[in-house]
């Protein structure tokens, strides 16, 4: 699984452990019924190693990163989901080179979910390798969006990747 799958999943992990603490948020609304917005927050470690293309060898990254969503549960129902994952205080080591790089990133999506599909999710990644002394820079961009029909089949499933070496 890829470091944007981690953090995608993460955020969806968090946010259905919100809804579980929730008293029932899919009965069936009352005609008083108001949205619910739900917030939550955590720090996910890391331990990854990740091959950098423009160092040309894998490097040990260790730290972690803080998850922050925010799920809104309109009265009838339907989530709305946002949430960033921001890299924090992470480290890495060039496994051939021992060259020292810090990892600076971000994960945005959004997600929509109206009880059984459709669905939607959309996503926006950056990852940097920054490298010390001599050792090179990567800068990884990535865009996503997945939608899900009514029948449950895949409709939409866009991923562009931009990486740069410097």
């Amino acid at each position: 699984m890829n470091r944007t799958s981690k953090r995608v999943f993460s955020g969806l992990a968090l946010v259905l452990l919100t809804l579980a603490a929730m008293p029932n948020p899919l009965a069936t609304p009352s005609a008083h019924a108001q949205a619910q917005v739900i917030h939550a927050q955590v720090s996910v470690p890391v331990n990854d190693i990740l091959f950098s293309t423009c160092a040309g060898e894998a490097i040990h990254f260790t730290g972690s990163y803080h998850l922050r969503s925010a799920t809104t549960v309109s009265a009838n129902g339907n989530f709305h989901t946002g949430f960033t994952a921001n890299d924090s205080d992470i480290v890495g080591v060039g496994l051939m080179s021992g060259n020292l790089y810090r990892r600076v990133g971000a994960t945005h999506a959004i997600s929509n979910i109206n009880g059984p599909p459709p669905l939607s999710l959309t996503f926006t990644n950056s990852l940097n390798f920054i490298g010390q002394g001599q050792a090179p820079n990567q800068l990884l961009i990535q865009n996503g969006h997945i939608t899900v029909n009514a029948n449950g089949q895949l409709e939409v499933f866009f991923d562009h990747t931009q990486l740069e070496c410097h």
